[in-house]
């Protein structure tokens, strides 16, 4: 299933019942509302595990029992939305935590010409920088002119995960999305050419400041849950700008795989149901390309990972 957030409502969960249409599982018009009470948001639903997914299931069941007549009210009546013009929030607009796992694919480390790391990498990415699909970029004003794009495939926890084992890791996870890891470059220089440690643990320091800006993170556009994606180690990740193919690679190239990242940074931290990783980007950023490719008010930037869709996001002025 694919799980979204309308923002109807100040936010209620969705389903989509085909590749064209979500089901407002929030609406009060639901037909199946009084039989099957859903949780009141996609954490929530994630957090109940089975139960939860089972009764989203019901709820499109019953859908797809209707008549065309009977579709046709529930379009009318808002509780059927087609999906190219809904208005989408980030599908988990309120993680308790979004961690970054970074300098993870081989490609990428050689095009920023940095060694691979012996250990996982990763940073905590504050949960305002979060938007949705379809919402604006925001150069920052005070520095607008190294403004990059990562796009990643992300893990959603489904349940509480601390200090579990790799053979263990993926029973925690209940679905994957997308993220943009939007990223300010303008300390990426001194990072990567520090002479001393002092140095490099500013540069360092002010990079990942860099990634905390609001609107770096568009996170989306849909939850697909675990039992749908066959190899989390087999998606193709694709980012485009105004439809240019800027990177174009496959999760088979990450350095460490999703049960290694999860094993390892779940030993400091406790990640709870709705919290997501990315598990870090691909070659061909801006920063790694000649001439150097950033983001400019206009753009468009778009996202796809297989089996999962396509997260697109305007750039503009802040």
């Amino acid at each position: 299933m694919k799980l979204v957030t309308l923002a109807a409502g100040g936010g209620r969960p969705g389903v989509l019942v085909d590749d064209d249409t979500i089901l407002d599982l929030g609406h009060p018009g639901r037909p199946d509302a009084a039989l099957a009470h859903v949780p009141a948001g996609v954490r929530e639903i994630l957090a109940a595990g089975a139960d939860g997914l089972s009764t989203v299931r019901g709820a499109v069941a019953q859908i797809g029992r209707l008549s065309a007549e009977g579709r046709a009210a529930l379009v009318a009546d808002g509780v059927l939305v087609r999906y190219a013009g809904a208005k989408l929030l980030a599908p988990l607009p309120a993680p308790g935590l979004l961690f970054s796992a970074g300098a993870n694919y081989k490609a990428h480390l050689e095009e920023m010409k940095v060694a691979f790391p012996p250990r996982p990498a990763g940073f905590v990415k504050n949960t305002n920088t979060l938007i949705g699909h379809g919402e604006p970029i925001l150069l920052p004003r005070a520095h607008p002119d190294m403004v990059d794009y990562e796009g990643e495939m992300t893990i959603v926890f489904g349940s509480t995960c601390h200090a579990v084992r790799e053979e263990d890791a993926l029973r925690y996870v209940a679905g994957y999305t997308i993220a943009n890891d939007v990223s300010a470059r303008d300390w990426v220089r001194e990072f990567l050419d520090a002479k001393t440690p002092a140095v490099s643990r500013d540069g360092h320091d002010r990079n990942i400041l860099g990634k905390q800006f609001p609107t770096f993170c568009p996170l989306g556009p849909v939850v697909v849950t675990a039992d749908e994606i066959d190899d989390p180690h087999d998606m193709s990740i694709r980012t485009t700008i105004n439809g240019e193919v800027l990177q174009d690679s496959n999760t088979s190239d990450m350095v460490f795989n999703v049960p290694q990242l999860i094993a390892y940074f779940s030993q400091w931290y406790c990640f709870r149901a709705g919290d997501m990783m990315t598990t870090g980007s691909p070659d061909g950023v801006g920063f790694a390309r000649k001439p150097q490719l950033f983001l400019r008010p206009g753009d468009r930037v778009s996202v796809t990972v297989g089996g999962v869709g396509t997260l697109e996001n305007p750039v503009v002025s802040g």
